[in-house]
């Protein structure tokens, strides 16, 4: 199923959604998404943490609720700092499901670093050099 079958399943109000990560290049055709990972706002991560269909917890020093394969946090390349609007107003569209900006995406990755990182770095760059 790709990420955007899978975003829509969840049937969570896309308009407080934000697909980051590997996410983007499942959209685009690049290559499959192994998980679907998410910026929400805070409304919606507090309302979904009360759900017993998903789990909260904490990593990297914030929280996060799963279900699934499906992990989702309040920021996304902010050093903790909630910037579901930040991700949001700057990212794309693709069937209605919106996503972390391609750009934003490379440069998160570059700090990363491994191996399927830079393959991700390449695949993006190529499909945004298409125009």
């Amino acid at each position: 199923m790709s990420i955007i079958a899978r975003v829509k399943s969840l049937n969570l109000p896309l308009d407080q959604t934000v697909v980051i990560g590997g996410g983007i290049l499942d959209a685009l055709g690049l290559r499959s998404a192994g998980d679907v990972d998410l910026v929400m706002t805070p409304a919606l991560l507090d309302e979904l943490s009360r759900n017993a269909e998903w789990q909260l917890s904490t990593k990297h020093n914030e929280p996060i609720i799963t279900k699934g394969d499906v992990e989702a946090f309040l920021s996304w390349g902010s050093e903790g700092v909630p910037n579901f609007r930040q991700l949001y107003d700057g990212g794309v569209t693709v069937d209605g499901v919106r996503f972390a900006n391609p750009r934003f995406t490379i440069e998160w990755k570059r700090k990363r670093s491994s191996d399927k990182d830079r393959l991700d770095i390449a695949l993006l760059e190529e499909y945004l050099s298409r125009g």
